[in-house]
């Protein structure tokens, strides 16, 4: 169970860097500290752990970082210090906010397969100009347009979020032919992807 341990946590902080997220925790005291145990959760409340990390030791301050990659959305990180005799303390989460789609062109998306005979994915990391209105609250629009620049599939999607997206086309009912494909939303244009219908 829970209980008060000999440990004195000075900071736990999280600092986006790009595609990545820096770990930084500092302890004045961590006497009888079995382990750190690192966790990540997109929601704040189910966490998965992904690094355990052993102490110093000592009575000294001591100051740990650790890098976490390939961050393509946000994420709320706790910190679980773990006693010798099994009894531990969680500490208050740190939250950070992605800068990974900010690093991505507007323009950079893909679409797989690509000739397709019907279904085929769009995969685009999602950012907002402006930081401060919810990304979770927009939408987007995929629009595919044919040789004449007519509007040939349109679909609105309402559920986009910050990072890495992927969302299935069906575009069975189009004529083979050669078509151009946008990703559209209030806030920016894509450039034109072009699409081969078998």
């Amino acid at each position: 169970g829970c209980s008060v341990l000999p440990i004195d946590l000075v900071s736990f902080e999280v600092e986006p860097d790009g595609c990545t997220n820096i770990v930084t925790w500092v302890t004045a005291t961590e006497e009888n500290v079995a382990y750190f145990e690192l966790s990540r959760s997109e929601d704040g409340i189910d966490f998965t752990e992904i690094e355990r990390v052993f102490p110093t030791g000592g009575t000294d301050e001591a100051r740990y970082e650790l890098i976490d990659e390939d961050v393509s959305r946000d994420y709320y990180y706790q910190l679980k210090s773990v006693d010798l005799d099994g009894t531990f303390e969680i500490h208050p989460v740190a939250f950070a906010k992605t800068l990974c789609c900010y690093q991505q062109n507007a323009e950079d998306f893909k679409v797989s397969p690509n000739p397709s005979s019907g279904v085929s994915q769009v995969q685009f990391n999602w950012c907002s100009i402006d930081y401060n209105f919810s990304i979770d609250d927009d939408k987007v629009v995929i629009r595919v347009f044919d040789q004449l620049g007519r509007l040939a599939y349109n679909k609105e999607i309402n559920e986009v979020h910050s990072g890495f997206n992927q969302h299935q086309l069906d575009l069975s009912a189009l004529p083979s032919g050669v078509y151009n494909l946008t990703i559209e939303s209030p806030n920016w244009q894509s450039g034109s992807k072009k699409f081969v219908k078998l």
